[in-house]
């Protein structure tokens, strides 16, 4: 058997050490080209900024109109033992102001009608929507049931979710 000679023991060992001098300038500038190709994509959707401010207008209209509307529906369904037929049935006994009923967003509805989705339940069902508002670019904004619904007793919980991930 033939030993191998230093020069012959360098001389693989120097390929090697560029293969992974290669490898890594390889991957360098695929890191580049990701982070500068997100940067790019930032810029032209609006950036962060405009993600942010999304983001915060769906959660304005979750929390100061959507989760208010759920709760005049739930103190009308305990007066009446059932849910209203329609949205409009809250006005103006259990919802004071209809500018409530319409989304920030919104820009497509007429003035006097309600931005939401209103989904009337039924007792027994199970996580069902309540309401949605669809007029977020990027965002579907919910109230879903947790659990059975029954009039005057059902905990309402506010759903932000992804358009791609909406059914």
């Amino acid at each position: 058997m033939r030993q191998r000679s230093s020069r012959d023991f360098q001389r693989v060992n120097s390929r090697r050490l560029w293969t992974a001098v290669f490898f890594l300038v390889a991957l360098v500038i695929f890191a580049l080209m990701s982070a500068s190709y997100f940067v790019a994509g930032m810029l032209t959707s609006g950036g962060s900024k405009g993600l942010i401010q999304e983001i915060s207008q769906a959660a304005e209209c979750g929390r100061n109109h959507l989760l208010p509307t759920a709760a005049a529906i739930d103190r009308y369904a305990r007066g009446t033992g059932k849910y209203p037929e329609q949205i409009d049935d809250l006005l103006p006994m259990y919802l004071e102001k209809q500018e409530v009923l319409r989304c920030p967003a919104d820009t497509t509805t007429p003035k006097g009608e309600s931005s939401f989705l209103y989904h009337r339940p039924q007792p027994g069902d199970t996580d069902a929507v309540l309401l949605e508002c669809p007029h977020h670019n990027t965002l579907l904004m919910r109230v879903r049931a947790r659990g059975k619904t029954e009039p005057g007793k059902t905990f309402w919980e506010l759903q932000m979710q992804p358009l791609t991930q909406a059914p």
